[in-house]
């Protein structure tokens, strides 16, 4: 008989960060972008359970599926990624929302 121990497997804690894409009052007199007062907000930490040695891709995608947007009220319209951080171990990984593909590493994360 042989006995299979069962895959290790490492829990991951997700947050992204959005930015506001089109907010309220967004320019000003002279129609110039007023990043300074753009809204931000995280989405709320998701954790996902994945086989040790997941990339970043798995855990990005499994997070996704469970996470949801920030509401959006009078002020912002819509959201726009802005990144995401990915805790696990004793270490945060952060990386940009555009940079985030299915060849993305972790030795690409800061």
């Amino acid at each position: 008989m042989t006995i299979l121990a069962p895959p290790k497997t490492i829990e991951y804690r997700v947050t992204f960060h959005w930015t506001a894409e089109s907010w309220a009052d967004s320019t000003d007199e002279e129609g110039n972008y007023r990043y300074d007062d753009q809204p931000n907000a995280d989405s709320t930490p998701v954790t996902v359970s994945l086989p040790d040695g997941a990339s970043p891709w798995e855990v990005y995608g499994m997070a996704d599926a469970v996470s949801e947007l920030p509401p959006t009220d009078d002020e912002v319209f819509s959201w726009d990624a802005d990144g995401m951080t990915i805790v696990f171990g004793d270490r945060s990984h952060f990386l940009s929302g555009y940079l985030i593909n299915p060849n993305t590493t972790w030795a690409q994360f800061r």
